[in-house]
């Protein structure tokens, strides 16, 4: 499914649409094995697609998970002659988790989320930008062991998201811009 995913934004980011904005490749330092592509879609807002995989033996043997998150964001700017760095938007994202004891018992965690994220882009001279950012939001979450089949009950919580994201710019105009 991630594979079909990642090819499906490839696509977008080659479109003629997104070869007018421009296109970043960027990965979550807080969480290393994360990838993401944002394609500038309009004047002021573009849509970031990305995932993150964090194999058994980083963390825990018997530990994996892997996580997709779409987002859409509206960059801001106080006057039009400033560079829009600060944004805000919605996400969607679904997130698994697999664990398999020593004694050979496994455990699945499966879950939906959705929020607002808001964030600051630092972007520099040489093409590389740095992001933080925050976020909010719900999540629904249904654990099972056993069985992949054998689900329980769903639950739900609060979610909060951080990060802070180092990109480089692929194609596009420069990311420090006169104007977005």
């Amino acid at each position: 499914m991630f594979r079909c995913v990642f090819i499906g934004l490839l696509l977008i980011c080659n479109s003629s649409l997104a070869q007018k904005g421009r296109v970043l490749a960027k990965t979550n330092i807080l969480f290393p094995f994360s990838l993401s592509l944002e394609c500038q879609l309009a004047e002021k807002g573009s849509l970031q697609i990305g995932g993150g995989f964090l194999p058994e033996s980083v963390i825990l043997k018997g530990l994996t998970v892997k996580n997709f998150v779409i987002e859409y964001k509206y960059y801001y700017r106080a006057t039009e002659e400033e560079p829009a760095r600060v944004y805000f938007g919605p996400y969607l994202g679904v997130t698994n988790v697999f664990y398999e004891k020593p004694s050979g018992a496994r455990s699945f965690l499966d879950s939906h989320s959705f929020g607002v994220n808001t964030g600051y882009l630092f972007p520099f001279e040489n093409n590389m930008i740095v992001e933080v950012f925050l976020g909010v939001g719900y999540k629904f979450y249904q654990s099972h062991s056993g069985s992949l089949y054998s689900f329980g009950r769903f639950e739900k919580n609060a979610e909060i998201r951080a990060g802070i994201v180092i990109g480089f710019k692929l194609f596009g105009p420069s990311v420090v811009p006169e104007k977005l």
